[in-house]
Parts: structure tokens; C-alpha cells; sequence
């Protein structure tokens, strides 16, 4: 069983930012094994580590069917190594070169944003504190919550409040492309949390600071960040804009996901969330920033940060509990221990995933990223592999294990439930996506948690232990438990979903309906049974056989919803036009089916009074009606369905 949730923004980070996310497409990783007896303690020199990528990526690559990758790793003060392996182009079989071969840097774009806004505060032109309505011109951000404004500091921490949101973020024509400003207040989402209270991974958030960057420096955002930081750093191989922008001045890696034995192209038009995803780049040049961030800002001659600046992006400003690693500006520390502390960012988009991670004490950092989804293990995506077992080998944790910390009961009353990610939207209907990334919790008689079938034991207050991960309780004022938060994923924390309206709850009343519906089968099935014995059939009526005709159907478009849905989880890569889109086609089957549904009800109880069949028959009609109303309500709680009902939310007490 899988250690902490699934992680959704694995897939939608960057684009979904709706990384979104999705449980990934477990199996096993058959090369998992070989590392296993030569891990922990080596020295990190260029003939160790190049040994170990050698052996490792393509072993990687070959497992989870991805087509190409690069990697650089820097130490004391240079690049170590970097390399590149597979293929940067399917079709012409064109090998990944790891200083010629730009890659997307997705969410990794939003450390460079962080960048942008600390300069501007470091000048006095921006204040992390203040309330960003103080800088904005153009539009406004609504006054949720009167007397906790949005602020820089909680924009770059994902803890603004906003829900998720994704319409708008990406185009297909031209004509999609918004300024930031203009796509800011065209799609402002909601603020569904009082600020500071909850991490909840925010694409919007890292727009809108890139925004404020515009207004502070009075330039384009992409202009400001090459002029002010890829030119100090050398970094001429990589452009923070539109792709076809980056397509024209970098030779990029084309990004894929698997299409049956092979591999099929996936990419983007328009991007519309340039701050906190729209960045393209060499490993090479990526290297050149994380010495940058080693350096505390500086890099040979150049200086793009103060030290304290710098120090304040990789160190936690943010945390669901004291025990659990943090989100910075830009960064999100990672479970470690004292001896060896870790911090980073990963970046995920159609068929691109990269992460890269700075062992500041180790003064060393390494950049994976892949062009290819490929089929992850349920160890992770191959850069999640590859970074893990790097920090494994030559940062072995060591003196600060978690069992060393106290242990301790904590009030458990309530806790027992289904806990959803709080990167959740209310408006749009990747809700019902977004809804996948959830845990079932229980309490056992020993005080311990056990989550999704995993054992969590009790290590302090409110603190659980599994293996080396933590889990924390976040209670709200009145001393309830209203979330859960990870010591994986400082960013997004998971919040306690009301029975009526848990995944499980509503999963298993679609199911019902879906049975109930596929009932009507029975139907057309009976008539034909009755034309090949050449039975005489009863003579139809109009009114009762077009009753029939309706719950068909219904039915049709409540199992198309599913098909729809099962695709868009299967292929998010290939997914996401149709996810961008104003008028999304997975919202058309149950839109269509509510007018039908009703009619299936008025035909339900006319069938009773007018006695249009025998009671099996009534009772079965009737069934089928209930089955149609299940259908609806669950995917109109999920968002399946326009005009958007917002449901069940999770609730925060202001």
C-alpha cells in the first residue's frame, strides 16, 4: 500500500497546476532491486555519480517507457555532471544532449517567479506582507475575508486560500492568449480558505505574483526575469514565455506519453500561466541556477539575491506542524534529517516531468526531468526515483531519525473519516479529478491511525510515524481535526470531507446508479429473446414505450460519462485540451441526462397511477429512476455537470 496519498500533482502541478494530479499507473519497477545493496555514504565525486546515472536512468527509461532524460548535478561551487540520455525526438531517434536539449520546466518556473519577487522586495517595491490590492491596478482580489488579505508571503507559500482552478490556463489558437492581468481577472477563483490557515497548491497564486512583479518593475514578466535573472546567471539557453516562443529560440525535446507499444507527441499551445509554468530550458542551465541558490544569490560575479533573500526562499515559511518540513518561496523542503536538509521543486506537464532538490549543508544539487509520462512505478516518476536514491547514496540520512522523537497520545475523537486534497475546486468540474487524491482514515483501539491500510503509529502530538514519514493533525480553533498534512508534500494538505459527501459515499452511490441504469438492458434484450422464439409481443403503447426510450437513454449518457471520465484519468496528458476548454465535453453527458432524468421521474410516477405495466414491471421502471437521480446527484456534487453546483466544500472556521 502506498506510504501517503497519491500524489495529484505528480500529473497536474504546473498545468492543473489540476497536477491535478491523478493516483498514478501502479506496477512494478523491475530494476527497483538492483540498487538496493550499494546505496548510502558515497563520496560524492563526478566518477561516483556518473556511475550511477549511467547505470540508473536508462534502466529507468526502459522500465517506465519514457523516451528520454537529462540530469546535472552540482557540487562545491561547479557543475559535476551532466548528461543526458534516450531521445529527445521519437521519430528522428535525435539523442538528448544535456547542454543543447531545452526541457519544460513547468512548476520549476515557480522558483525563478520567487526570484523575480524577492529582487522587487529587496529594492522596496514590493512588501510580502501587504495586501496585494494595494499594488493591483486593473482588477481586484475579492475581500473574502475582511481583515486577511492575500499577501506576496502567502501567494508563494500556496497558503492565499484560493480553490483550484484551471479554465483559461492553457489555449489551443492564438486567440486563447491572455496577458497575465487580463487572465488574472477574467478567472479569479475563489478564496475558499482564510489566508495562512492551509497549503493548498496554487497556480493562480504564482501568476498573480509574477504579475505584481509587472507592476513593481514596470516591465513584462518575461522580460524583467531574462534581463534580471537568466542573463546575470549565463542562463542563455533558457526562455520563460509562450512554446512557441521557446520552440523558435531552443531546440527542444518533444514530450510524449504512451500511446499502446509506442509513443504519442503531447505539448501546448498556449500557456497562459507563464509565472508558474512556462519556463523551457537546458539541465545545464538549470545547473547554473541551483549553484546560483548555493551560492546565496550569487554566482561568480553576478548577484541576483541577497543572502538573506536567498536563505528566506529555501527555508520554511509555512508549516501544517512544527515537526514537518515546510513550503519557501519557491521551494518546498523535503523529509530529511538534521544532517543532511533538503529543499526543491518539482515540475510536472503534458508529457514532462522534472524535479530538481539542494542539499545546502552538502553544498550540491542535482535537475532530473523527462520528456515522457511514461508508466510510473508505485515507487514514483523516474526524476522521483532518481532524486531519492540519489540523496540515498550521498546524503544518507543519519543521527536525526524520526523515532527519536518524543512520542505521545493525542485526542483522536472525530478523526476517523475521508480526508480530500485542498487543492479542490468549487467552481469548475475538475472537481471530480481533483476528488481522487483522497485517504480513508481510521482510529484503532491502540491509539494508531490507519490510513488507506497503512499503519501510522502515534510519535508526539498530534503526529503520527510511518517508516521515515510523518503525518500531522491540523485542528481547527475549536480543537476539532479538520485536516491532514504530510511530511512528503508541505504543499497541499488534505481536509476532512463530511460523510454525505466522502469520494467512497459518493463513488458508491454512482456505481449503484450506473447498475440500476445498466438494468435497462433487460428491455431490449426481453424483445429480442421474444423475436427469435417468435413469440407474439404485447401490444406497446406510445406513451409507456417512449418512457422506456427515455431511461435507455439516460442510461447511455450516465455510462458515456464514465467512459469519458475513465479516458481522462487513464490519458491526462492527451486530456488537457479538452480539460482547458471554456465548455469541457465530460460536462455534456450529465447536462444532457438532468432534463432526461426528470422525465424519468414524472414517467415513474404516471406509470404507477396509469398501471402501465405489472407491478415487476413498475418496480423495475422505478428502480431505474432512483438509479438516474443517484447518477445526477453524485456527478453534480463531483461538478460533472453546468450550470456548476458548488456541493460540498471544505469547510475551514475563519
Amino acid at each position: 500500500m502506498p506510504q501517503r496519498p497519491p500524489p495529484l500533482g505528480v500529473l497536474l502541478r504546473g498545468l492543473l497546476a489540476v497536477a491535478l494530479l491523478l493516483p498514478a499507473v501502479m506496477g512494478a519497477d523491475p530494476a527497483s532491486a538492483a540498487v538496493a545493496d550499494d546505496l548510502g555514504g558515497q563520496p560524492l565525486t563526478e566518477r561516483n555519480v556518473r556511475a550511477f546515472l549511467d547505470r540508473r536512468v536508462p534502466e529507468l527509461l526502459a522500465a517506465q517507457r519514457v523516451p528520454g532524460a537529462a540530469v546535472v548535478v552540482v557540487s562545491g561551487g561547479r557543475q559535476l555532471v551532466a548528461e543526458g540520455y534516450g531521445v529527445a525526438d521519437v521519430d528522428s531517434a535525435v539523442p538528448v544532449d544535456p547542454a543543447g536539449t531545452a526541457f519544460p520546466l513547468d512548476s520549476v518556473t515557480k522558483s525563478l517567479t520567487a526570484t523575480a519577487v524577492m529582487q522587487q522586495v529587496e529594492q522596496g517595491r514590493l512588501d510580502l506582507d501587504a495586501d496585494v490590492n494595494d499594488y493591483l491596478t486593473g482588477f481586484r482580489i475579492a475581500d473574502t475575508y475582511p481583515g486577511e488579505p492575500v499577501t506576496l508571503r502567502r501567494l508563494l507559500t500556496h497558503t492565499a486560500g484560493f480553490e483550484e482552478t484551471l479554465t483559461g490556463m492553457l489555449g489551443q489558437s492564438p486567440e486563447d492568449r491572455r496577458s497575465p492581468g487580463a487572465y488574472l481577472a477574467e478567472h479569479q477563483p475563489e478564496r475558499v480558505y482564510p489566508p495562512g490557515r492551509v497549503a493548498a497548491y496554487s497556480n493562480y497564486g504564482y501568476i498573480l505574483a509574477g504579475h505584481l512583479v509587472e507592476i513593481a518593475s514596470g516591465q513584462p514578466f518575461e522580460e524583467y526575469v531574462t534581463e534580471h535573472v537568466l542573463r546575470p546567471l549565463g542562463m542563455r539557453d533558457t526562455v520563460v514565455g509562450q512554446p512557441d516562443e521557446a520552440a523558435r529560440r531552443l531546440d527542444l525535446a518533444r514530450t510524449y506519453t504512451p500511446d499502446g507499444d509506442g509513443q504519442r507527441p503531447v505539448g501546448r499551445v498556449v500557456d497562459n500561466s507563464v509565472p508558474a509554468g512556462g519556463g523551457y530550458a537546458t539541465v545545464t542551465d538549470v545547473g547554473r541556477y541551483l549553484l546560483a541558490q548555493l551560492g546565496d544569490g550569487r554566482l561568480g560575479d553576478a548577484v541576483v539575491l541577497s543572502p538573506e533573500s536567498a536563505g528566506a526562499m529555501r527555508s520554511a515559511r509555512f508549516q501544517a506542524h512544527p515537526a514537518l518540513p515546510g513550503t519557501g518561496f519557491g521551494f518546498q523542503e523535503s523529509p530529511s534529517s538534521a544532517d543532511a536538509p533538503r529543499t526543491g521543486h518539482g515540475g510536472d506537464g503534458p508529457g514532462s516531468h522534472g524535479r530538481f532538490q539542494l542539499f545546502p549543508d552538502g553544498d550540491a544539487g542535482i535537475y532530473v526531468v523527462a520528456n515522457g509520462d511514461g508508466r510510473p512505478s508505485r515507487d514514483g516518476l523516474l526524476r522521483d526515483i532518481v532524486v531519492k536514491e540519489f540523496a540515498e547514496r550521498f546524503f544518507p540520512e543519519g543521527r536525526s531519525d524520526p523515532s527519536a522523537l518524543p512520542t505521545g497520545r493525542s485526542d483522536l475523537a472525530g478523526v476517523a473519516g475521508s480526508y480530500v486534497t485542498a487543492r479542490m475546486s468549487r467552481s469548475e468540474f475538475i472537481r471530480a479529478l481533483l476528488m481522487m487524491d483522497h485517504v480513508d482514515v481510521d482510529v484503532t483501539a491502540d491509539g494508531s491511525l490507519t490510513v488507506d491500510g497503512t499503519a501510522w503509529v502515534p510519535h508526539g502530538p498530534d503526529l503520527f510515524r510511518h517508516e521515515r514519514r510523518l503525518l500531522a493533525l491540523i485542528r481547527g480553533d475549536d480543537g476539532r481535526v479538520i485536516g491532514l498534512a504530510y511530511s512528503a508534500d508541505p504543499a497541499t494538505a488534505y481536509l476532512r470531507a463530511p460523510w454525505y459527501a466522502a469520494p467512497g459515499v459518493l463513488a458508491g452511490a454512482a456505481a449503484a446508479g450506473l447498475l440500476l441504469l445498466l438494468s435497462t438492458l433487460v428491455w431490449p434484450a426481453a424483445a429480442l429473446a421474444r423475436r427469435l422464439r417468435r413469440r407474439p409481443a404485447a401490444p406497446l403503447r406510445r406513451v409507456p414505450l417512449l418512457a422506456r426510450i427515455l431511461a435507455g437513454l439516460t442510461a447511455a449518457l450516465a455510462w458515456l460519462l464514465l467512459v469519458l471520465l475513465w479516458h481522462i484519468r487513464t490519458d491526462i496528458s492527451g486530456s488537457l485540451p479538452a480539460l482547458a476548454a471554456e465548455f469541457p465535453l465530460p460536462l455534456l453527458p450529465l447536462t444532457a441526462a438532468a432534463p432526461l432524468t426528470a422525465g424519468v421521474l414524472v414517467c415513474a410516477v404516471r406509470a404507477w397511477r396509469q398501471r402501465w405495466w405489472r407491478p415487476a414491471g413498475r418496480v423495475h421502471y422505478t428502480a431505474v429512476a432512483v438509479g438516474a437521480v443517484l447518477v445526477l446527484a453524485a456527478g453534480y456534487a463531483a461538478g460533472l455537470g453546468w450550470p456548476n453546483l458548488p456541493g460540498w466544500f471544505p469547510p475551514l472556521p475563519a
